[in-house]
């Protein structure tokens, strides 16, 4: 009900920033480029689950 009253969509799910990030690489990822590095602040350099994915 929140969503609606709101205004954000209905199928809307919570993401870490770690997660965020990893969405983010991978949609840039289906577009064809690659990355030799990526930097991030020390929130994303304590998510292990996005420093496993980059590896």
């Amino acid at each position: 009900m929140t969503s609606l009253v709101t205004g954000l969509p209905l199928d809307l799910r919570f993401r870490t920033k770690g997660q965020l990030a990893m969405d983010i690489c991978e949609d840039a990822r289906a577009d064809g480029p690659t990355f030799d590095s990526i930097c991030g602040d020390d929130v994303y350099g304590s998510c292990t689950g996005l420093r496993e994915f980059l590896e």
